[in-house]
């Protein structure tokens, strides 16, 4: 079998790009090696900058975000209690969207089945050959049998534990990577949240987070000690107890759904690319929670890739191929440093000092540039 294209990985970031590639006449195969229900279930957060959504919306590769998504006007940052409210644009169509990539995953899968767009799951890439060649050979495992797939390029948006950033020699890549002293406890409780704007609290005790999700439920994230496991956990109403105090109002307690530990870490290389081996998404990058840029970045990798792909293909240039790696950290570098920045200033730190920290967050939303910076963050440089 031969494409052009060979997409390593169904998660959002794969997807959307075999939706690119599709629109632009570009032959492409995803090989996934988890199952499709799997995917469907996955539950996390999606929080999309104004400019994703409109491509996401251009490109039909998601029928219902408009109808489905909630678009932020407003962002409230509650500092030890005390309510900040921050306009993030005067119409909904000028801002960032919430909605969660259970859904994005639901509707890109819907418009790649409706196009017949082939996509192998649990196919399990084992091996790349040839990247350097003419044609890149994948071997990969179906069904406890081998097989292979010839193509010009492969993409691997298989995540930072896959194949792909692995498959890059290690003289040839430059990798710089963090663990953060930071973890969240996550989960969702049925109906809305006490305000309709997400609420960013910062309190001396800890960091805490509500947010409403396009499925009419709450999710909640709250600060925990780095190294904390389920079992390690208070009862259900000590953790409700922590979070309204930290968010200072009162929550509609409910059952606990979901329910998930996130050890943060921040993650990047500078090497997107090698001979015919192309990565995207979470394999080139992590971030810390707070702020949802991951899937942004991820979007923004591949749309970047499509257009190189279709110069090359169509337009027979390769300049944009080649600068792959270079367009992407333009982009990239800004956001990480910004997120970091964010998430040091909102966790509580053993080496920051509670009040110190709130006089800069306090700083960050009285003094106007430093406001911009933040909304432009939040809605997409």
């Amino acid at each position: 079998m031969y494409k052009q294209i060979v997409i390593i990985g169904a998660g959002p970031a794969g997807l959307l790009l075999a939706r690119l590639l599709h629109n632009r006449g570009i032959e492409c195969i995803i090989l996934e090696n988890r199952n499709e229900p799997f995917l469907r279930e996955l539950n996390r957060g999606g929080f999309l900058e104004k400019e994703i959504v409109r491509t996401l919306v251009e490109e039909k590769a998601s029928k219902k975000i408009l109808a489905k998504g909630i678009s932020i006007t407003q962002i409230d940052i509650h500092i030890n209690g005390e309510k900040h409210a921050i306009p993030l644009a005067s119409t909904p169509n000028k801002t960032a969207i919430i909605y969660d990539q259970k859904n994005i995953v639901a509707d890109l899968l819907e418009s790649i089945k409706a196009d017949e767009i082939p996509i192998i799951f649990e196919a399990k890439a084992q091996r790349y050959e040839s990247l350097d060649g003419d044609k890149v050979k994948i071997i990969y495992t179906l069904d406890g049998q081998l097989y292979d797939i010839n193509c010009d390029y492969v993409v691997g948006c298989d995540g930072y534990r896959g194949i792909s950033r692995r498959s890059i020699p290690r003289h040839a890549i430059t990798e710089k990577k963090e663990e953060l002293p930071y973890a969240w406890l996550e989960w969702i409780t049925e109906g809305t949240p006490s305000s309709a704007h997400p609420i960013m609290a910062f309190h001396k005790t800890g960091f805490a987070m509500q947010i409403i999700n396009a499925n009419q439920q709450t999710r909640y994230y709250l600060q925990i000690k780095r190294g904390t496991e389920k079992d390690d956990l208070p009862p259900q109403k000590e953790i409700w107890d922590i979070l309204e105090k930290r968010l200072g109002v009162q929550v509609a307690r409910g059952e606990m759904f979901h329910q998930k530990l996130d050890y943060m870490r921040s993650f990047h290389t500078d090497t997107m690319q090698y001979k015919r081996l192309m990565i995207a998404g979470d394999a080139a990058h992590q971030v810390p929670r707070l702020g949802s840029k991951g899937i942004n970045m991820a979007f923004k990798d591949v749309i970047l890739l499509a257009d190189a792909f279709y110069h090359l293909y169509k337009k027979e240039t390769n300049s944009h191929l080649e600068n792959y790696t270079k367009q992407c950290l333009e982009s990239h570098l800004k956001t990480i440093a910004y997120t970091n920045f964010l998430n040091q200033l909102f966790h509580k730190n053993e080496d920051e000092i509670p009040a110190k920290q709130a006089t800069d967050i306090q700083q960050l939303l009285t003094d106007e540039n430093k406001k911009q910076e933040f909304i432009q963050f939040l809605i997409g440089f």
